[in-house]
């Protein structure tokens, strides 16, 4: 797991992280492996009073328990969701690229999800439900309407080669209304 911190000097800070190599070469790489874990984005945000999605993480196993602060075991896990209304958004904290990204709604199904992710990553981040949803919905909206405008532009498109070609070719008008 990779690590985050922080120099500070003048009123000024800069964040850095180590442990995970970035595999984007052509960006900073401390900035990239910063941005591709989200829980240390999001606490970056946090801290510059930027809102986010929120959520906490949990670990799956003892491995490395010695070593990791207090408030972030697997049964821990189970009190949180029950503080978001025994409704939430589940998936592992890092790399899992979609894989394990789903909502759950009852303490049974948490501990099955965590369960089966158990088997494959080491940590999971629990948002609120809502907010997920929110987000995909607010996306879907923007889609929906970009395929609309895009169908009403091409339409158009199509309309006036048809009138552009029975003008070209008078024989043809008859046929094409």
């Amino acid at each position: 797991m990779p690590w985050l911190f922080s120099v500070a000097a003048k009123g000024k800070s800069l964040y850095l992280g180590a442990g995970r190599s970035s595999w984007y070469p052509q960006n900073n790489a401390t900035a990239s492996t910063l941005a591709s874990d989200k829980n240390f984005t999001s606490k970056i945000l946090v801290q510059a009073n930027i809102p986010t999605l929120g959520g906490e993480y949990f670990f799956l196993n003892d491995r490395h328990r010695a070593h990791r602060p207090a408030g972030h075991e697997r049964d821990e896990a189970v009190a949180y969701f029950g503080t978001l209304g025994a409704s939430a958004f589940l998936k592992p904290l890092s790399g899992s690229r979609g894989d394990f990204a789903q909502a759950v709604d009852s303490e049974a199904s948490l501990l099955r999800y965590l369960g089966d992710v158990s088997k494959y990553y080491d940590a999971v981040k629990v948002l609120h439900f809502l907010l997920p949803l929110l987000v995909l919905n607010l996306g879907l909206v923007g889609l929906g309407g970009y395929l609309i405008i895009h169908s009403v532009l091409r339409i158009r498109h199509f309309d006036r080669q048809i009138q552009e070609l029975k003008r070209q070719h008078s024989p043809l008008a008859e046929f094409i209304d």
